[in-house]
């Protein structure tokens, strides 16, 4: 009986210094969720309207990194990452882009010189 309650002291003390990477609150999430979003192409000249439509939004988030992934109901996808959330460097498929105001807490707006994304709200 006094074994027992060692071994599981023992354990409960271990896991409170268990390093932040490997407890669940800090494990990657890979979520997809529909969520409305608002596509605007050719954002430099403003030569196409925006599309507005429900996509599929595969959140993955790790240490010190998020990842948006967006496909459209035609198939069209957009990533969306911040390699380093210290830094307010955003980048959609690759090209560097800015995170931007938008209407609203739950709204999520991302820009480059040739598309704006927006999803949520």
């Amino acid at each position: 009986m006094n074994v027992s309650k060692l071994t599981i002291s023992l354990a409960a003390f271990a896991v409170c210094f268990m390093p932040p990477s490997v407890q669940p609150a800090q494990a990657q999430c890979d979520c997809a969720v529909p969520q409305r979003c608002t596509i605007t192409p050719n954002i430099a000249d403003f030569t196409s309207g925006a599309d507005y439509t429900v996509c599929t939004i595969r959140t993955t988030a790790g240490y010190g990194s998020v990842a948006y992934t967006l496909t459209t109901p035609r198939g069209e996808q957009y990533r969306i990452e911040n390699p380093v959330t210290l830094l307010d460097g955003w980048f959609i498929n690759g090209t560097p882009g800015v995170r931007v105001a938008s209407d609203g807490p739950t709204r999520s707006c991302f820009r480059t010189i040739k598309v704006q994304i927006c999803f949520g709200g």
